[in-house]
Protein backbone atom coordinates (compact mmCIF):
# COMPACT_ATOMS: atom_id res chain seq x y z
CA UNK A 1 0.00 0.00 0.00
CA UNK A 2 1.39 3.20 -0.64
CA UNK A 3 1.69 6.23 1.95
CA UNK A 4 -1.21 8.87 1.33
CA UNK A 5 -3.09 10.89 3.42
CA UNK A 6 -6.27 8.60 2.84
CA UNK A 7 -3.99 5.73 3.85
CA UNK A 8 -2.96 7.41 7.19
CA UNK A 9 -6.54 8.61 8.18
CA UNK A 10 -7.81 4.95 8.08
CA UNK A 11 -5.68 4.23 11.62
CA UNK A 12 -6.21 7.22 13.78
CA UNK A 13 -4.56 6.11 17.15
CA UNK A 14 -6.14 7.55 20.66
CA UNK A 15 -4.21 8.60 23.52
CA UNK A 16 -4.85 5.95 26.68
CA UNK A 17 -5.79 8.67 28.87
CA UNK A 18 -6.07 12.61 29.05
CA UNK A 19 -3.04 13.11 30.88
CA UNK A 20 0.58 13.85 29.00
CA UNK A 21 3.80 14.06 30.41
CA UNK A 22 7.13 16.04 30.10
CA UNK A 23 10.07 14.39 30.39
CA UNK A 24 13.66 15.67 29.92
CA UNK A 25 15.96 14.02 26.91
CA UNK A 26 15.80 10.31 27.45
CA UNK A 27 15.48 10.31 31.18
CA UNK A 28 11.76 8.61 32.07
CA UNK A 29 12.47 9.68 35.98
CA UNK A 30 12.18 13.21 34.78
CA UNK A 31 9.10 12.50 33.75
CA UNK A 32 6.04 14.74 35.08
CA UNK A 33 2.72 14.13 34.57
CA UNK A 34 0.12 17.06 33.34
CA UNK A 35 -3.36 17.21 32.18
CA UNK A 36 -3.90 16.72 28.18
CA UNK A 37 -6.20 19.22 26.47
CA UNK A 38 -8.21 17.26 23.86
CA UNK A 39 -10.40 17.35 21.56
CA UNK A 40 -12.44 15.28 19.36
CA UNK A 41 -15.28 16.76 17.81
CA UNK A 42 -14.95 18.81 14.50
CA UNK A 43 -11.92 17.28 13.80
CA UNK A 44 -10.45 15.38 10.72
CA UNK A 45 -10.25 12.42 10.27
CA UNK A 46 -13.61 11.67 12.48
CA UNK A 47 -13.08 9.44 15.37
CA UNK A 48 -9.41 11.33 15.88
CA UNK A 49 -8.31 13.10 18.73
CA UNK A 50 -6.34 16.23 18.73
CA UNK A 51 -3.94 17.69 21.33
CA UNK A 52 -3.07 20.91 22.36
CA UNK A 53 1.07 21.35 21.98
CA UNK A 54 1.23 22.03 25.73
CA UNK A 55 4.02 24.69 25.50
CA UNK A 56 2.94 28.51 26.27
CA UNK A 57 4.31 30.89 23.76
CA UNK A 58 5.02 34.07 24.42
CA UNK A 59 2.52 36.88 23.10
CA UNK A 60 5.66 38.69 21.29
CA UNK A 61 6.56 34.90 19.18
CA UNK A 62 3.28 33.93 17.45
CA UNK A 63 1.48 36.04 14.81
CA UNK A 64 -2.28 35.76 16.84
CA UNK A 65 -1.80 39.63 17.78
CA UNK A 66 -0.19 40.55 14.46
CA UNK A 67 -2.81 43.52 14.45
CA UNK A 68 -2.01 44.83 17.64
CA UNK A 69 -0.51 48.16 18.20
CA UNK A 70 3.19 47.30 19.99
CA UNK A 71 2.21 49.06 22.50
CA UNK A 72 -0.37 46.78 23.62
CA UNK A 73 1.53 43.41 23.80
CA UNK A 74 2.98 41.96 26.84
CA UNK A 75 6.08 40.24 24.92
CA UNK A 76 6.97 38.26 27.78
CA UNK A 77 3.58 37.16 28.88
CA UNK A 78 2.33 33.19 27.90
CA UNK A 79 -0.77 33.16 25.69
CA UNK A 80 -2.06 30.44 27.44
CA UNK A 81 -1.70 29.50 31.15
CA UNK A 82 1.16 26.36 30.86
CA UNK A 83 0.18 23.44 31.82
CA UNK A 84 3.88 23.44 34.22
CA UNK A 85 5.96 26.18 34.60
CA UNK A 86 8.71 24.57 32.54
CA UNK A 87 6.38 24.82 29.80
CA UNK A 88 6.47 28.36 28.81
CA UNK A 89 8.76 30.78 26.17
CA UNK A 90 9.64 29.78 22.34
CA UNK A 91 12.70 27.77 22.83
CA UNK A 92 16.31 28.27 21.46
CA UNK A 93 14.94 30.18 18.60
CA UNK A 94 13.22 33.48 19.83
CA UNK A 95 15.48 33.19 23.59
CA UNK A 96 18.62 33.74 21.09
CA UNK A 97 17.12 34.78 17.82
CA UNK A 98 19.11 37.91 16.28
CA UNK A 99 17.61 40.87 13.69
CA UNK A 100 20.00 39.17 11.16
CA UNK A 101 17.92 36.55 10.48
CA UNK A 102 15.34 38.49 8.77
CA UNK A 103 17.61 40.64 7.12
CA UNK A 104 20.00 38.13 5.65
CA UNK A 105 18.39 34.25 6.00
CA UNK A 106 21.62 33.05 5.14
CA UNK A 107 22.93 34.44 8.47
CA UNK A 108 26.32 35.74 6.89
CA UNK A 109 28.34 36.10 9.23
CA UNK A 110 27.40 33.12 10.50
CA UNK A 111 26.10 33.65 13.67
CA UNK A 112 26.56 29.88 15.72
CA UNK A 113 24.50 31.35 19.01
CA UNK A 114 22.66 34.06 17.24
CA UNK A 115 22.42 37.22 20.04
CA UNK A 116 23.18 34.75 22.87
CA UNK A 117 26.76 33.76 24.22
CA UNK A 118 27.92 30.25 23.83
CA UNK A 119 26.80 30.12 27.61
CA UNK A 120 23.34 31.54 27.26
CA UNK A 121 22.62 29.24 24.31
CA UNK A 122 23.80 26.30 26.47
CA UNK A 123 21.49 27.36 29.23
CA UNK A 124 18.59 27.28 26.74
CA UNK A 125 19.06 24.47 25.04
CA UNK A 126 19.34 22.37 28.39
CA UNK A 127 15.79 24.34 29.22
CA UNK A 128 14.32 23.46 26.16
CA UNK A 129 15.93 19.61 25.95
CA UNK A 130 12.14 18.27 26.59
CA UNK A 131 9.78 15.93 24.72
CA UNK A 132 6.41 15.49 25.39
CA UNK A 133 4.83 12.24 25.50
CA UNK A 134 1.42 11.01 25.47
CA UNK A 135 0.63 7.10 25.42
CA UNK A 136 -1.37 5.81 22.36
CA UNK A 137 -3.57 2.66 22.13
CA UNK A 138 -2.57 0.77 19.51
CA UNK A 139 -5.69 -0.47 17.86
CA UNK A 140 -7.42 -3.82 18.23
CA UNK A 141 -6.45 -6.03 15.62
CA UNK A 142 -2.82 -4.40 14.31
CA UNK A 143 -0.51 -6.97 13.68
CA UNK A 144 3.06 -6.29 15.38
CA UNK A 145 5.80 -5.17 12.40
CA UNK A 146 6.90 -1.89 11.04
CA UNK A 147 4.66 0.98 10.16
CA UNK A 148 4.88 4.45 9.34
CA UNK A 149 3.32 6.83 11.70
CA UNK A 150 1.83 10.16 10.02
CA UNK A 151 1.62 13.08 12.46
CA UNK A 152 0.52 16.93 11.69
CA UNK A 153 0.72 20.38 13.71
CA UNK A 154 -1.97 22.90 13.37
CA UNK A 155 -0.66 26.35 14.60
CA UNK A 156 -2.85 28.15 16.84
CA UNK A 157 -0.89 30.85 16.49
CA UNK A 158 -0.66 31.38 13.09
CA UNK A 159 -2.09 29.54 9.93
CA UNK A 160 0.55 27.21 9.37
CA UNK A 161 0.45 23.20 9.32
CA UNK A 162 3.57 21.65 9.95
CA UNK A 163 3.12 17.44 9.23
CA UNK A 164 5.77 14.58 9.64
CA UNK A 165 6.34 11.10 9.54
CA UNK A 166 7.97 8.26 11.57
CA UNK A 167 9.11 4.58 11.21
CA UNK A 168 7.99 2.85 14.11
CA UNK A 169 7.84 -0.64 15.04
CA UNK A 170 4.81 -2.43 16.77
CA UNK A 171 6.00 -4.79 19.11
CA UNK A 172 3.63 -8.19 20.27
CA UNK A 173 2.22 -7.77 23.82
CA UNK A 174 4.81 -9.57 26.33
CA UNK A 175 3.41 -12.90 28.00
CA UNK A 176 3.14 -12.62 31.81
Amino acid sequence: MSLTEQCFQQTPLSPVSNISYMQYGDDKNTRRAFPAVRVSEGVMPEGSVWTRNPVAYQAGHTDILHDSPVGDVDFFKPVFQAALPELSGGGIGPECGSSTQFVDPAFKPAQPYGSCTEEEWARFASKYNFNIVDELLVPAGLVPGEYVLSFRWDCEGSPQIWSGCSDIVIEPEPLV
